[in-house]
């Protein structure tokens, strides 16, 4: 039985940070061509899978942005 994830409660490095950004954009960016070659295919539903994962990693980038600028924790 796969044990539960728990929460992150520690501060990230601006090093990590920029790193996590990097890492999201990179991820969303492949997965962004990845359902534009599915889309092109007529694989619409595998298609919309993967610009929907897109989207959810570009988001990171904002939270990530956020956790940079907060002032106490």
């Amino acid at each position: 039985m796969a044990k539960g994830l728990q929460q992150f409660k520690n501060h990230l490095s601006y090093s990590q940070i920029v790193d996590g950004m990097n890492a999201a954009c990179d991820n969303a960016r492949r997965l962004v061509e990845d359902a534009q070659i599915l889309f092109d295919s007529q694989r619409f539903p595998s298609a919309v899978s993967l610009a929907i994962l897109s989207i959810e990693e570009s988001g990171k980038t904002a939270i990530l942005r956020e956790m940079a600028t907060v002032q106490d924790g």
